[in-house]
């Protein structure tokens, strides 16, 4: 679970890190080509749409002026400028001037530094200079008075209307045009901008989730990889090794566990052959002295004696074998059910003792008990029996002649591993475990006597089966082999006491 958490964590921190950055990078990027856009491109296309989509109009002076007599653009000012109230007449008799920024009349004369008052031509010089500047004046407010016509006959549009002056002159000419198609498609710019932005924002996102969707593409190949090319490792993006770390690790496991599951499955059928070959051997004998009984019914008494005893014998062996093959039909070590009960520790320790008292001395061995007095423990007195009677049996089977299996308990203080509880040890003395079997006698079907000698022989579940009854009342099983010495030490916490 800390692996998954940290993985999602790493790859969230590397994505929504990697994204900033290409965020941050096409921002400052978008900004620049806007920038150089604006400046650059926006104003040519600016001019190419204006361009496109209006045309000019002329206001050209000269032209008004041939096409407006003088009379008609004096009268079309004085209508504009003063309605009613003003007329040519009252302009001809001094009594109203028309005043320009180049026209000044006083008293119907026309006043000029530069014209001088000697000479009997001024007057007439005077009034043809007033006369063309006044034409020059009233044809600019007539171009105007055109223009404002033109710009208000469609009246959403009036504001779109843009007047430049005609280059090369000075007499006042200038051209206009309408801009509102222009204008309309220039409101759109920042929308356009921001459009933009987002969608290369959108781009982005979707860049990301699809690589976030090729990591799970990534791991279902990895996972269908596991099953299908389990020896070949998980190989992943670089963004994902804690999660290839893992899943190359449960590879492992895995691998580990079909290797051992094989291999003991190999076992358990060698193991299996060997017995139905051994089946054979103590069945024949004993159909065989059964034959004899009962074809010779004057056999002495003393030969029939004989024959009995063996066949009894071989029949022993028999059911040993056969309850050997009990053993393996019903195994499953994973379905232990725990029933704990009070249970007396030194009477536990005895009736197992006088259980395997025949064992131990047909075979010359002695099984001594040691434990406190008064004292009780919370267990599954019946699995516990059985994880402790064959850890025994294994001790009596391999104690030398003459010597003792002891059981001895004691209590183990608080401190101890935290939990306190009760430890058992069962110690004999005789045929050593080697090192490099002392790690596998409690694997199931193992069986270190690999010659399967006929008084020993066993399916090598015995221990496998108590370490597992150990394992569900919470405590271990351990083994120690040295200079003759076997100790099994089994623990027992505090909560299974």
């Amino acid at each position: 679970m800390a692996a998954r958490s940290g993985q999602s964590r790493l790859l969230r921190q590397r994505l929504l890190g990697r994204m900033a950055a290409v965020w941050a990078v096409y921002s400052l990027l978008f900004a620049l080509a806007a920038v150089l856009a604006n400046g650059v491109l926006v104003p040519r296309l600016a001019d190419w749409v204006a361009d496109s989509t209006s045309n000019w109009v002329a206001f050209d002076m000269q032209e008004i002026k041939s096409a407006f007599p003088y009379d008609d653009l004096l009268d079309s000012y004085l209508q504009r400028a003063y309605g009613d109230e003003v007329t040519r007449e009252m302009i001809d008799n001094g009594e109203v001037a028309v005043v320009s920024d180049e026209v000044a009349l006083d008293n119907g004369y026309y006043t000029d530094t530069s014209l001088s008052d000697d000479g009997s031509q001024m007057v007439s010089l005077r009034a043809v200079r007033v006369h063309e500047l006044q034409e020059d004046y009233l044809a600019q407010q007539k171009a105007e008075e055109l223009y404002e016509e033109m710009r208000f006959a469609d009246p959403s549009t009036a504001d779109d209307w843009v007047a430049y002056p005609t280059m090369g002159s000075d007499d006042g000419s200038f051209q206009a045009r309408n801009l509102h198609t222009y204008n309309q498609m220039k409101a759109f710019k920042w929308p356009v901008a921001i459009a933009l932005y987002c969608v290369g924002c959108a781009v982005i996102v979707i860049l990301f989730f699809g690589r976030f969707l090729r990591y799970f593409d990534r791991l279902v190949s990895a996972v269908g990889s596991m099953i299908h090319e389990r020896e070949k490792p998980v190989e992943l993006p670089r963004d994902l090794f804690i999660v290839e770390a893992e899943l190359n690790s449960l590879r492992l496991e895995s691998l580990a566990d079909e290797r051992a599951a094989t291999a003991a499955e190999q076992r358990k059928n060698e193991l299996v052959a060997y017995l139905a070959h051994d089946i054979r051997t103590p069945l024949t004998s004993v159909l065989g002295y059964l034959s004899l009984l009962q074809d010779a019914p004057d056999l002495p008494a003393d030969q029939r004696a004989r024959f009995t005893g063996l066949a009894l014998q071989k029949a022993e062996r028999l059911e040993v074998l056969v309850n050997e093959f009990f053993e393996i039909t019903r195994y499953n070590l994973q379905s232990i059910p725990i029933e704990r009960q009070r249970i007396g520790l030194g009477f536990f320790l005895d009736q197992i003792a006088e259980e395997f008292y025949p064992q131990a001395s047909a075979k010359g061995v002695s099984i001594e008990v040691s434990a406190p007095a008064d004292t009780e423990f919370f267990a599954d007195g019946d699995k516990l029996a059985r994880a402790v009677g064959n850890v025994v049996r294994n001790a009596v089977a391999y104690a030398d002649e003459g010597t003792a299996v002891t059981l001895e308990a004691e209590a183990l203080p608080a401190e101890d591993a935290g939990r306190g509880g009760f430890r058992l040890r069962v110690t004999d003395r005789g045929r050593e475990i080697a090192p490099h079997h002392l790690d596998s006698i409690f694997e199931k079907f193992y069986r270190e006597d690999t010659a399967r000698g006929a008084g020993t022989g066993n399916a090598g579940l015995g221990l496998a089966i108590a370490k597992e009854i150990l394992l569900a009342h919470g405590g271990t099983i351990t083994a120690e082999s040295a200079d003759g010495l076997t100790v099994f030490t089994m623990d027992l916490p505090a909560s299974a006491c």
